[in-house]
């Protein structure tokens, strides 16, 4: 009589398939959007039977909006599954993995609701958020540093570069963005390239950040290793 093995089998997941499947949807989204505001501003379409905006990448409640959701909200889980590994091993940083855990959970929501753009429709002066979001990161940055430089030296480069790549694009590009609709207002094709610049950078800063932490979770097997097996090779 045989005897079946229920021993589960490890389901690879490769880091960098992940990183090409999110930036490809991105770009897709981007795409979308883009081709939606041609149609709008160079042929006169306000609707185009719902597609303009449900990808419109500056409207809220659509395609793009759930998807930057779902990536911070994925980004937020690997950080708890992250500070749960490192609480296991005795990591005095593990609490560090999990308030990062806890501000991209926030992030999540304000992706939703709109925190920041609700707030802004009652004081106009906080409209593009750049002065209280700038003061944020820093004072953010500066708390995290000692946690960042205790990271081995590839982990530290990748999520210094997811960070520019995110932080550029909410604050760099927004900048730009508000000096646009200072002049021009936000009802023009320049600002629509910018604001959707804006947004892709974002997504890809978040799908940076997520592989880093795929690749961060296969530097810890056999720690990590469960059902899933995380590994590039």
């Amino acid at each position: 009589m045989s005897v079946t093995d229920l021993t589960p089998t490890p389901y690879p997941l490769s880091p960098k398939r992940v990183l090409t499947f999110l930036v490809t949807v991105s770009l897709l989204l981007v795409a979308a959007s883009l081709f939606g505001q041609y149609l709008r501003y160079f042929h006169g379409r306000g609707s185009a039977f719902g597609f303009i905006e449900n990808f419109d990448v500056e409207s809220e409640a659509n395609f793009p909006t759930y998807y930057s959701t779902m990536l911070l909200v994925v980004a937020a889980l690997l950080l708890s599954l992250i500070a749960w590994i490192q609480r296991m091993a005795g990591d005095p940083m593990a609490r560090r993995w999990s308030l990062l855990a806890l501000i991209f959970f926030v992030l999540s929501l304000d992706e939703t609701i709109g925190f920041h753009e609700l707030i802004g429709k009652r004081l106009p002066y906080f409209y593009y958020w750049t002065i209280p979001a700038a003061t944020a990161v820093v004072v953010v940055g500066l708390y995290f540093l000692p946690f960042l430089w205790k990271l081995p030296g590839p982990h530290r480069s990748r999520f210094v570069g997811a960070g520019a790549v995110y932080v550029g694009g909410a604050l760099g590009v927004e900048v730009v963005e508000a000096a646009i609709a200072s002049q021009t207002g936000d009802e023009t094709w320049t600002y629509v390239l910018v604001a959707t610049a804006q947004e892709f950078m974002e997504m890809l800063g978040i799908s940076i950040f997520i592989w880093a932490l795929l690749k961060y979770i296969e530097s810890r097997a056999p720690v990590a290793q469960g059902s899933v097996r995380i590994s590039d090779s």
